[in-house]
């Protein structure tokens, strides 16, 4: 039989990150709105699939109320669970989850949880607005136009408009832009027209639900060009990739390591910092970061003196690249 277990113990800021995160751990796989954003006082969703027994575990500036139930088998053989989640605060959240035990590829996520009243936008390249009253909106009778669903310049605005007037209702528009660098997005017209400003050249994904669902066309594939203008090269964070024995766990007192390649990555500049369970976890308070220009990449080493769980942040260009921050198991 299949079981679902929830984790609800008290929740608080800076806790000590207790799941591992390890690669490519199984078939399972999270997926949903839920994982990235929501409201304050509003039932946040996502789905786990191919999953068979899951934990699920949410921290932030508030306790989150959890409800998982197991979904129905489908044709797409899309088994697992639905799980929604509440919460009193705005704020970034942890969604850390488990699968008979072992964190699930991905795990933790990040969510940024917004104020339940207007819209919001975010120099991460998503927002969620309020459209109408309600949510019985129909997302297939959304259109989406603009120049912006084209082309664009890295550097500078390009719009674009979201036509909910036929939908038949109100609800909720989710927008995210996805590219190798973080985006702007603003609205500029409440509930219709936006703009964005990608911050480097290259292949983007523009992202748009409403009321959960996407609209049609969803995702639009925008091609984002460069500003001949610019007197500087552009960074790539999204191209960075983490390597190494340090993501597969490690031992007290020996050298935890892995590589950071950015020869895809632009210019930048590289920042890492590791977390242990306890103050002087991390031997002398040392990271080491010996360059590579060869090979333009990096080899960073810190010393365990303790077992538990280290979390590791690597940023490129002050932002998180993929895969980061992650949790090294060490044991003694």
């Amino acid at each position: 039989h299949t079981t679902a277990h929830l984790s609800k113990h008290p929740l608080r800021k800076n806790s000590v990150i207790k799941p591992v995160i390890m690669l490519n751990l199984g078939d399972a796989e999270a997926k949903g709105e839920g994982l990235s954003t929501g409201h304050v006082a509003d039932r946040a969703r996502f789905k786990v699939i191919n999953a068979t027994e899951i934990a699920v575990d949410i921290t932030g500036p508030s306790r989150a109320k959890i409800d998982i139930e197991a979904l129905p088998s489908n044709p797409d053989d899309e088994s697992g669970f639905g799980i929604a989640y509440e919460v009193d605060a705005p704020g970034e959240y942890t969604i850390t989850i488990h699968d008979k035990g072992a964190p699930i590829q991905g795990s933790p996520f990040k969510a940024q949880i917004h104020d339940s009243a207007g819209s919001t936008t975010s120099g991460d390249g998503s927002g969620t607005f309020t459209v109408g009253s309600g949510s019985s909106g129909d997302p297939a009778k959304v259109k989406v136009v603009g120049p912006g669903m084209v082309t664009g310049m890295a550097g500078k605005p390009s719009k674009f408009y979201v036509d909910c007037k036929n939908a038949g209702g109100g609800g909720q528009l989710h927008i995210r832009l996805l590219g190798p660098a973080k985006a702007q997005l603003r609205e500029v017209e409440p509930g219709y027209g936006f703009e964005y400003v990608p911050a480097a050249p290259g292949r983007h994904q523009l992202l748009i639900t409403f009321n959960d669902r996407p609209v049609p066309n969803c995702p639009f594939v925008i091609n984002i060009k460069e500003d001949p203008s610019r007197g500087e090269p552009y960074s790539y964070p999204g191209k960075v990739v983490l390597d190494g024995d340090a993501m597969r766990g490690g031992h007290v007192h020996k050298a935890v390591s892995f590589d950071v390649l950015m020869a895809d990555a632009g210019a930048g500049d590289l920042r890492v910092s590791v977390t242990g369970p306890q103050d002087g976890a991390v031997k002398d308070g040392k990271v080491n970061i010996r360059n590579n220009p060869a090979a333009c990449s990096a080899r960073v080493e810190f010393e365990p003196t303790v077992g538990g769980s280290y979390r590791v942040e690597v940023k490129f260009s002050s932002e998180d690249v993929p895969l980061s921050p992650f949790v090294v198991n060490v044991v003694d």
